[in-house]
């Protein structure tokens, strides 16, 4: 794989802000038009870990909201500025 220099992280950089505007359908394809394959491999990695991440912390956030909250007031309550540990509810 070809070093990342400065260059070739402000092309990657530019190619991930670029596919992450794109719907999944079309992320794919522009993904393949990437022409340089380390950049595209790079591209692949990044966009992947991206997918995961969010739903990580869309699933731990999920976990903590769950248990914070009584089964008999769910829902009763408005939850606007409330904390979750680092997380806080917002409209």
């Amino acid at each position: 794989m070809a070093q990342l220099t400065e260059e070739r992280w402000r092309q990657l950089e530019e190619l991930y802000w670029d596919a992450v505007k794109l719907d999944e359908g079309d992320r794919a394809g522009f993904v393949l038009r990437v022409t340089d394959p380390d950049l595209q491999r790079e591209l692949r990695g990044m966009l992947a870990q991206r997918g995961s991440a969010g739903q990580n912390i869309i699933q731990a956030i999920a976990g903590v909201a769950i248990s914070a909250v009584p089964h008999e007031s769910a829902g009763s309550e408005n939850w606007t500025g409330r904390r979750f540990g680092q997380y806080q509810v917002y409209a």
